[in-house]
């Protein structure tokens, strides 16, 4: 924590004092990329969610009363957001391999004699002629990385209802896809 913030310093730093935000940057951006780094392993990706933490301390500067309070706003913030960086990118993972899925590997095209674009292209005209709401869970969890929850939430529907809904829009467009001889049967 930084000892040194006096009570001037700390209504400085809340009335927009830069050299203030600038000491509490060096002090503290060490422990916060720390924090960052141990949770997403990426020192790209760890400075980014540091700075971006620091944003939002400079932001919500008039709230802070303390510096103890400067101190668990950073370390709680850096971990939370760490922890979300996790969370998306697992779920662009997970949504990257269902659509590979869908086009099969590499093989599978080499097979069919196609170019992988031409699949991937088979598989977005796939999922327009999908049902509305199929189409529209579909593009919420593929496109936009949503959560099975989220949609659940934002359509009003309930979470096996979302879960039905994807796994129609798969065995849907997996089927025009065998039935269009992109993929083989079975």
């Amino acid at each position: 924590m930084v000892k040194t913030l006096s009570t001037v310093e700390l209504l400085a730093f809340q009335a927009g004092d830069r050299e203030v935000f600038r000491k509490i940057y060096k002090h503290y951006y060490k422990s916060i990329y720390s924090i960052a780094l141990i949770i997403v392993r990426n020192g790209m990706d760890a400075d980014d969610i540091s700075l971006e933490t620091f944003l939002k301390l400079w932001q919500r500067k008039k709230k802070f009363r303390s510096a103890e309070a400067i101190n668990g706003f950073l370390l709680v913030t850096a971990r939370n957001a760490s922890l979300d960086y996790l969370r998306t990118a697992q779920k662009k993972v997970r949504a990257h391999k269902e659509i590979r899925y869908l086009a099969q590997t590499e093989e599978s095209y080499k097979h069919y004699g196609l170019p992988k674009k031409d699949i991937m292209q088979e598989v977005y005209s796939s999922v327009v002629v999908l049902p509305p709401k199929c189409r529209e869970v579909f593009s919420l969890i593929f496109i936009h990385g949503k959560r099975t929850k989220e949609i659940a939430k934002q359509l009003n529907i309930s979470l096996s209802t979302v879960l039905t809904h994807k796994s129609n829009a798969l065995k849907l467009i997996r089927s025009e896809l065998i039935r269009k001889n992109f993929l083989p049967e079975g």
